[in-house]
């Protein structure tokens, strides 16, 4: 599952919430200097690791494609 926004908000919950369903999560967001709340919400909930990537979507040349 990827999820948006990460960061915060309803992004941050949903990532967190997905993670403790047993989902597979990719927590995308675009600034990974932001990634603080998340990583804490992620420790006090439990969950060892997140997949956490840098993803803007006006940012066309660094957006990777398989």
């Amino acid at each position: 599952m990827i999820v948006t926004g990460a960061s915060s908000g309803f992004g941050l919950l949903t990532s967190i919430e997905s993670a403790e369903a047993g989902f597979c999560v990719v927590a995308s967001m675009r600034d990974l200097s932001r990634r603080a709340n998340l990583d804490q919400a992620a420790t006090a909930a439990g969950i060892a690791s997140l997949d956490v990537r840098a993803l803007d979507v006006t940012r066309f040349d660094e957006i990777s494609v398989c």
